[in-house]
């Protein structure tokens, strides 16, 4: 199996290092993995289906019901019936119902997939191997608690409720991102314009900030300032450099009544930052989160500078001390302008995250056209309309052939603000161009996309699919959603795909099939 195309593809063989190994049934997914690729499956389902056996495995034997029936992976082979049961019964794990059928259904398509291989060995060698495969379930004792089809409708309906909670804020998401970006920029802007500083100063600098009716009181510290007026914490791991600049806000005053406001409660993201990196033991941070419906991880880029400080631990011990907001403020305005090109594109084109994470400056993406004359008998006098549009694979796309998404000056021109805020960040000049990264390597479809100048990258590194929806999420945060029944829906990205077609059918009134194409 040297030859490329029966390689088990890189981020399966990551997640196997990563996640699986010295667990027991790590040499058992390495063969199906095998398996599976010299059978020149998709790296994309290889990935899948190892990912999700993991989990489903690592259920079944950190149970306290079946610690006793499984020390290892061949006491599976007796109990395998048991511990499905136990399972898909509910009796012992927490996954959502959703997980458990997809296991099960996995489990069972692997395990046929490795007995089918097994028969085509030769006799004499089939005992080596019959010892590394999954044990074959008995689906016949676990059909009455396979109802796929209840499954799926249950799963519609949950999606119609989603996408009906969304619907009468649809409109209003793309004008709320852009009105808070816009305050933000000129937050920014105020910042960057503050009294000079410099690392010897002992003393933080204070400036204020006239905004509309609002006065911001800001002061602008640095890490060594911090931790001398604060020596606890100096016990923070990854201490940071003394000439880290962050921004507090210090006080907010209500014009003309020169009321003053809470900084905790004027900034929409304040809550996000003073929860964000809360450990999980944090109760208020843990009610926080349920709250909105949030997951520990909704908020988790796994990027440095982006939304929050590289030094995470060291802002979070001195917000709490100082019980005020302080901001990371290029770190931030990097994830807000990722998060407002993200939702532009979103909304006005459909696309799936996949595909606007394949979006970059080169000229296969990004195309320019010149349209036919809207008038032929003035085609010579009048000038062509042009058009933009990205090209990008979409998902079941078996060869490369690249799809159009016509976009709209709008989303040209933020593709233009991010490219901005990209070269200030590389710090490039002149007619320098975005430096070219790889495709994110732990994202399935990866083996799929080369280098590029991808525009949603960042310290060379192209961002992942978690980092760019919870750029969404932040950017976004406040505008609660909930379905008739009151339960909170998170924004996602395939979930603002489903609100684009239907507010493109009902609102817009465009005929089905054309939204369908």
């Amino acid at each position: 199996m040297h030859n490329a195309q029966y390689r088990v593809p890189l981020n399966a063989v990551r997640y196997l290092c990563r996640n699986v190994y010295r667990r027991p049934w790590y040499p058992h997914l390495v063969l199906a993995a095998l398996i599976l690729a010299g059978q020149r499956y998709d790296p994309v389902t290889i990935y899948s289906l190892v990912a999700t056996l993991h989990s489903g495995l690592r259920g079944l034997f950190d149970s306290p019901l079946l610690a006793a029936r499984l020390p290892n992976m061949g006491a599976l082979t007796q109990a395998i019936d048991e511990a499905l049961h136990l399972y898909l019964t509910e009796e012992i794990s927490q996954p959502t119902r959703a997980t458990r059928l997809q296991f099960y259904r996995r489990y069972q398509s692997v395990s046929r997939i490795e007995q089918r291989w097994l028969q085509s060995l030769p006799d004499d060698r089939r005992d080596s191997y019959r010892s590394w495969l999954l044990p074959p379930p008995n689906r016949l004792i676990h059909t009455p608690w396979l109802d796929f089809s209840t499954h799926e409708r249950e799963c519609k309906q949950r999606r119609k409720e989603e996408t009906d909670a969304l619907m009468p804020v649809y409109p209003e998401l793309r004008s709320e991102a852009h009105l808070r970006w816009n305050w933000f920029s000129k937050f920014r802007q105020a910042y960057q314009h503050a009294p000079a500083r410099t690392v010897n100063d002992s003393h933080p600098v204070e400036y204020e900030y006239a905004d509309g009716t609002r006065r911001w009181h800001l002061r602008i510290w640095t890490a060594g300032m911090l931790m001398k007026d604060q020596p606890g914490l100096y016990d923070c791991r990854h201490q940071p450099p003394d000439t880290l600049c962050l921004l507090e806000v210090v006080g907010i005053i209500e014009l003309p009544e020169h009321q003053q406001i809470d900084p905790n409660t004027a900034l929409w993201f304040a809550d996000i930052l003073r929860h964000i990196d809360a450990p999980q033991s944090d109760a208020e941070a843990q009610a926080w989160r349920k709250s909105w419906g949030y997951v520990n991880s909704a908020f988790t880029t796994k990027h440095a500078e982006l939304l929050a400080s590289q030094y995470r631990q060291f802002v979070h011990a001195a917000q709490k001390t100082l019980q005020r907001p302080l901001l990371s403020i290029d770190a931030l305005y990097s994830g807000l302008t990722f998060g407002l090109m993200a939702i532009d594109v979103f909304t006005t084109t459909g696309a799936r995250l996949n595909e606007v994470m394949q979006i970059s400056l080169s000229h296969e993406c990004l195309v320019r056209l010149k349209m036919p004359a809207p008038d032929p008998i003035s085609k010579n006098s009048s000038t062509p309309p042009i058009r933009y549009l990205l090209r990008t694979i979409p998902k079941g796309e078996r060869k490369n052939q690249r799809h159009d998404y016509f976009i709209g000056t709008e989303t040209k021109r933020l593709l233009a603000r991010t490219a901005q805020m990209l070269a200030e960040h590389y710090r490039l000049e002149g007619d320098e161009r975005l430096p070219s990264v790889p495709f994110y390597p732990l994202h399935r479809r990866a083996h799929r996309f080369g280098p590029a100048p991808y525009l949603f990258q960042l310290g060379n590194r192209h961002l992942s699919d978690q980092a760019i929806i919870s750029c969404v999420r932040f950017l976004l945060h406040g505008m609660a959603l909930r379905t008739t029944s009151g339960r909170i829906v998170t924004l996602r990205a395939h979930l603002l795909r489903h609100g684009f077609a239907t507010h493109a059918v009902q609102v817009e009134k465009i005929p089905v099939d054309i939204v369908g194409a």
